[in-house]
């Protein structure tokens, strides 16, 4: 399509809406790694459940299913360094 041929409704600028739902808590992530490092070390792997992190953590299970998709995701990113970006 050549600019001539654009309409007027090009030029508008699009806004962002709101992503849908509740705003994450920043910290969240932060504190649920800190509660399953601290658990990992104190029951071990094989106990360890997302029923007892979101306990611990004061949050509930699908808050954690929703970041992330099992136990093992979960006990990767708590455990080891995240790439440094810049």
């Amino acid at each position: 399509m050549s600019p001539a041929a654009r309409s007027d409704d090009s030029e508008v600028e699009l806004t962002r809406r709101p992503a849908p739902g509740r705003p994450r808590q920043p910290d969240l992530d932060a504190r649920i790694a800190a509660v399953t490092r601290t658990l990992l070390a104190d029951v071990g792997y094989n106990r360890l459940s997302f029923e007892m992190i979101a306990q611990a953590s004061e949050v509930t299970r699908p808050t954690l299913y929703r970041r992330w998709p099992s136990k093992a995701h979960l006990v990767f990113d708590a455990t080891l360094p995240t790439p440094s970006t810049g």
